[in-house]
């Protein structure tokens, strides 16, 4: 662990000076992120003395059980990151809902796409797309920076093929694993799991090759951490359906009740999925 000594901005554009714990820079960036404040200047305490340390000093080898329980993922700190994220960036993913989806699929209505496989094609991509810019803002926040829509539109409009490519490729492999049995189809599942956040991370030149087998090599370990990930939010959607079902009772349009916040409840969930996913590879790459 180092001492990390920062300066940073808090929401009223006040200036907070504070040391914090963090094994990486980066890691001290997404903690301060956390904290709801913009990072202005960061420095280790132990950069000066550096110099000072004797030729023939080594460092104190970790003990195996240690290094190795640094690589665990924790998955509660995974749903509470997410869950902040979510609420820190909620403006942005509503604006990127817009744009993406909403627009394109409103237009698409006054035209034959709307009723054709060229169009269902059409949707899928927009998903495909709208996942990307999630994940490269969810990324964007937790390393500290400042969250801008239409870069992250952009940087996502460029890597739109290896993009498309990518997540084509994914799909296939787990349909496969599913077909062939459950238990493969979850371990490519949890195996691939960041390989979008991978493709995204604007610090990568990567292409899908790269991002597939960088996916594979992060996850090991955490796997079964990714599998009751991928459980968490289809339960919390049950449970929510099942509250919104029992409220629906007492109010007098209760199909439509029940059919809006079902959508509701689904759109966030899937929006949490997204920024999941972006959450674990930063983690796991924390720990790399």
């Amino acid at each position: 662990m180092a001492i990390f000594h920062y300066t940073a901005m808090n929401r009223t554009s006040a200036i907070e000076n504070g040391i914090l714990e963090a094994n990486t820079r980066a890691q001290a960036l997404r903690l301060i992120s956390n904290m709801g404040l913009q990072p202005v200047k960061l420095r280790s305490s132990d950069a000066p003395d550096r110099p000072n340390k004797p030729a023939h000093h080594k460092p104190t080898p970790q003990p195996a059980s240690s290094a190795a329980a640094d690589t665990k993922l924790n998955g509660m700190k995974v749903l509470g990151t997410t869950s902040m994220v979510l609420y820190r960036q909620s403006l942005r993913f509503l604006g990127a809902a817009l744009v993406i989806l909403a627009g394109p699929r409103f237009l698409m209505a006054h035209t034959p796409l709307s009723y054709s496989t060229a169009g269902e094609i059409v949707d899928l991509i927009l998903i495909v797309l709208f996942h990307a810019v999630l994940v490269t803002i969810t990324i964007n926040d937790l390393r500290g920076e400042r969250v801008r829509l239409g870069r992250c539109l952009g940087h996502t409009l460029k890597k739109c093929v290896p993009l498309l490519i990518t997540s084509i490729i994914a799909t296939l492999a787990m349909g496969m694993g599913f077909l062939l049995f459950i238990i493969p189809g979850i371990i490519i599942a949890s195996a691939l799991f960041v390989t979008i956040p991978v493709l995204m991370d604007k610090d990568e030149d990567t292409g899908t090759l790269f991002a597939l087998t960088q996916s594979d090599k992060l996850t090991k370990g955490s796997r079964w951490t990714i599998f009751g990930l991928h459980l968490v939010l289809p339960l919390l959607f049950l449970m929510m359906w099942a509250v919104s079902e029992h409220l629906s009772y007492h109010f007098p349009a209760s199909v439509l009740f029940l059919w809006v916040t079902g959508i509701f409840t689904f759109a966030v969930l899937s929006v949490a999925y997204s920024i999941m996913s972006a959450v674990t590879y930063v983690d796991l790459r924390d720990c790399e």
